[in-house]
């Protein structure tokens, strides 16, 4: 780790170099940086002298690339990486993934983006910053960072955005004077791409956490009650405008689901429109615990409310998700309270073009053996949507059968990133779907990748650096890639996955990608370590339509007589047994691969007759975990999974 003031000239660095690279540099300027950042003019200059000892020291900087990273049957390449902005406040959001970028429509081929922008250790200096970014010209259209800020709402935060009417920008943030008087606040561009906002509109002089989406003018913001919140309560509240937020209707929230329930919305929700814009879903969390404050929860579950009517609190339908603690057909359950504070749980939730509602939630939990004790801790991340309404865990299952894995992570994560952590999900034409999650970064299939956060300025904090990684399918959700990684620079803690919609392009998937990178280890906003300047990075990614076999698919063959079975057993320890067939002889290769995309095993090279063989692999030398065996003739290719589990 860097120390101190290094860590904030790195950052400097990295985003001054990011930014030099754009088209829009060459006109564009930035304040001074003792306006930037608040210091003096002392701690400039020893920036400054910082700046020229480290470039005379052959430092190199971080550049925008646009190389290939190759990774499991997938080609993510990097397309556009800018910084949006830079801020000390570590958090992107408590529980619920709400929307920090979206993207316009075709005329205009941009994106809004918003975050909770901070300079010092103070909340007061905390700011809900906007910016639009021209994917054409491939700038930001406020030049100076952070971009638009409410400047006379000091203590601002939690901004969220959605695409208004004729590709405006708009967004809602609430402002907080005390811990009883926080309002929800509402702004609209004055033209799209301008991220100007000379109005602001108060929704409600009462409420705290928004989440917002638009369909042309219809506006929708759902938040909590803050004056219920106060007196030991938890009660969501939906606001809604038909003139594109220029007055606006509460409609209240939907009745709990789960028996002895009292509270629902628990901390953070978002609104979803249908795309025919006549009715709108939440999801959210619901527990039994009496209590003001998510530190202290009870039992719980996740749950989808729907309704047809945008102007009453009628017509809700609901619909179980999880309720936490229900044993699952492995014998195992999912418990995101069970540190005993809900705010380590987190989930996501997208609507499709078709009106299904896709929700993605981390789900640590425990395994049970056959007599129900509990045998260790589990980590997943799971999916539901409203059509199939069916659990499928996307991640790599070492994460639920590695006790000494599950353990490290119980002990050492970052912040509040508890497991396969700050969830989130989105959607594209045709049933294409991309979800995405921090994951902890590992050394080998087992073994965390520690790094040392400071605190007051030693580096003692132990935690794990953390990748981006995402699962996609291209079938509405009924079938998914294996795991891959979507971010991933070693020795560092790249965490709150924001994705935008997803654009298909010749069968290629274009992800526009809003993350943070959090330069020193561990919460400080938690105050597990000092404060550092963090970046707020944005990438425009491709990922090319090689995509592995599918989590519960039927993997599919080619024309012929080439095929490649399924190994069996699977699930298999230490051995088993995979199976091809040849309509003729043929040079064939067979080889085993790791998650990682690495050749671990060649099973057999060399020429086979016509007809059906078996090789047997041996996995007694294998850690636990996924992987992908594949059968290639020099023309052709088939792959499949299978899972080693010791």
């Amino acid at each position: 780790m860097f120390k101190g003031q290094t860590a904030f000239l790195i950052i400097y660095l990295i985003a001054a170099s990011i930014l030099s690279q754009s088209l829009f540099a060459q006109g564009r300027k930035h304040k001074d940086i003792s306006q930037i950042t608040g210091i003096g003019p002392e701690e400039a200059a020893e920036f400054d002298r910082r700046v020229d000892a480290l470039i005379a020291s052959g430092f190199e900087f971080i550049k925008p690339r646009a190389i290939a990273q190759t990774f499991t049957e997938n080609v993510v390449r990097e397309v556009i990486v800018d910084t949006l902005g830079k801020t000390t406040f570590d958090l992107g959001w408590n529980i619920l993934a709400g929307t920090q970028i979206r993207l316009t429509d075709d005329v205009y081929k941009g994106a809004h983006m918003a975050f909770m922008w901070r300079t010092t250790d103070a909340n007061s200096s905390r700011y809900a910053a906007y910016n639009y970014y021209d994917r054409q010209a491939q700038a930001f259209s406020q030049t100076i960072e952070p971009g638009f800020i409410p400047l006379n709402r000091p203590n601002s935060g939690w901004p969220r955005v959605a695409n208004g009417a004729a590709g405006v920008g708009l967004y809602a943030y609430h402002h907080v004077i005390s811990i009883e008087e926080i309002s929800v606040h509402f702004r609209r561009d004055d033209y799209p791409g301008n991220a100007t906002f000379s109005t602001d509109v108060v929704v409600s002089d009462a409420a705290v956490w928004p989440g917002i989406d638009a369909h042309g003018t219809t506006v929708i913001i759902s938040a909590i009650d803050n004056v219920a919140r106060s007196q030991g309560n938890v009660i969501g509240r939906t606001f809604v405008s038909h003139d594109h937020g220029d007055t606006w209707t509460d409609i209240g929230w939907p009745s709990l689901l789960l028996p002895n329930m009292t509270e629902g919305g628990n901390v953070e929700t978002q609104p979803l429109i249908d795309p025919d814009g006549t009715s709108v879903s939440f999801v959210n969390m619901e527990d039994d615990a009496n209590s003001s404050s998510h530190f202290v929860v009870g039992n719980g579950g996740i749950v989808l409310s729907q309704s047809d009517d945008l102007n009453a609190n009628t017509n809700w339908t609901t619909s179980l998700i999880y309720k936490f603690k229900e044993l699952l057909p492995n014998n195992s359950f999912y418990d995101p309270f069970a540190l005993g504070n809900s705010a380590f749980s987190s989930y996501h939730a997208e609507i499709d073009e078709n009106g299904v509602v896709h929700v993605i939630f981390n789900a640590p939990g425990t395994q049970l053996d056959g007599s129900g004790e509990a045998l260790h801790s589990i980590h997943a991340v799971a999916y539901w949507n409203s059509a199939d309404q069916q659990l499928i865990e996307l991640n790599d299952p070492v994460f639920r059968s590695s006790p000494a894995l599950a353990d490290s992570i119980d002990f050492y994560f970052p912040g509040a990133g508890w497991g396969l952590s700050y969830p989130h999900i989105t959607t594209g034409p045709g049933g294409h779907v991309l979800a995405a999650w921090t994951q902890p970064e590992l050394l080998d299939s087992v073994a965390l990748n520690y790094v040392f956060g400071e605190s007051g300025g030693v580096p003692s904090v132990k935690r794990y650096s953390t990748d981006i990684y995402a699962a996609y399918s291209k079938n509405s959700g009924q079938t998914w890639s294996l795991p891959f990684k979507l971010i991933g620079n070693e020795n560092v803690v790249e965490l709150f996955p924001q994705l935008a919609e997803l654009e298909i392009v010749n069968d290629s998937v274009h992800v526009n990608i809003l993350y943070l990178w959090d330069t020193n280890p561990g919460g400080s906003v938690s105050g597990e370590s000092d404060i550092s300047i963090c970046p707020w990075i944005y990438k425009a990614l491709v990922i090319d339509p090689q995509f592995p076999v599918g989590i519960n698919a039927t993997p599919g063959t080619v024309p012929g007589m080439f095929k490649l079975a399924q190994n069996y057993p699977n699930p298999f320890n230490p051995e088993t047994t995979i199976s091809f067939t040849l309509e003729k002889a043929d040079d064939v290769t067979l080889a085993v691969f790791n998650i990682s995309g690495q050749k671990v095993a060649t099973l057999f090279s060399g020429r086979k007759n016509a007809g059906e063989h078996h090789v047997t692999f041996q996995g007694k030398n294998f850690s636990s975990g996924v992987y992908l065996y594949r059968l290639s003739n020099g023309a052709e290719n088939l792959s499949r999974k299978m899972v080693l589990l010791k």
